[in-house]
């Protein structure tokens, strides 16, 4: 209990409409129809941040596919392997990188086998 604050049941948590209606005193058909055309413009809200949110989404995917850089490597070239245990800590005077390797043998699907 609270003093100096208006009741609220706790129906009124889960439906807005009978709130509303006593507020601004107009009858509880009025404020359902009012609650359901907030409702609906509420999905309609959601849909268009949706389909906002898909098309930034589809606009990175190609400007970052556009940038990559195919590598393909042959038997006999030099490469060096990213360790990827260093991902998570930005350590400023740690190599992140392991080698240099030879390139022993290049499969079909591009992975290659190495020498160090």
């Amino acid at each position: 209990m609270v003093y100096g604050k208006e009741v609220m049941l706790p129906i009124e948590f889960q439906i807005h409409t009978f709130k509303m209606a006593a507020d601004l005193e107009i009858d509880l058909n009025e404020a359902q129809q009012e609650r359901i055309q907030q409702l609906n413009q509420l999905d309609e809200m959601r849909q268009q941040a949706e389909e906002t949110t898909l098309l930034m989404q589809k606009q990175r995917k190609q400007w970052h596919d556009a940038h990559i850089k195919n590598k393909q490597f042959k038997e006999g070239d030099w490469a060096l392997l990213f360790d990827s245990k260093f991902r998570d800590h930005k350590a400023k005077f740690t190599t992140h990188w392991m080698g240099p390797y030879e390139i022993v043998k290049v499969y079909e699907n591009g992975s290659v086998t190495y020498y160090h």
